[in-house]
């Protein structure tokens, strides 16, 4: 659906967000390859953007407390993907 890559001016760490229609994938580049993260909409118990003002952080929790945080993202498109998570994250 959407794919947003996070900057890597200031030390940003070339982090993406992908999401799709019934998951979240999340890809954190490491010296051994890349460590890419799959979460279904209904694992993600919370959600915070912290908006700045070029960019944004988004930050996602599981149920069993872990945490994803993606750093650097251009804050209007981080914007959209919070805004599709939470649509899809609400319970019926």
């Amino acid at each position: 659906m959407e794919k947003v890559d996070s900057s890597v001016i200031f030390g940003g760490t070339g982090q993406s967000i992908s999401v799709y229609e019934d998951h979240v994938l999340i890809n954190t580049p490491r010296a051994l390859g890349p460590d890419t993260t799959e979460l279904r909409y209904e694992e993600i118990r919370g959600l915070n953007l912290y908006i700045g003002v070029f960019y944004a952080t988004l930050i996602l929790r599981t149920g069993s407390g872990y945490g994803l945080m993606i750093r650097w993202l251009p804050k209007g498109k981080a914007i959209r993907v919070a805004r599709y998570v939470r649509e899809h994250t609400r319970p019926t």
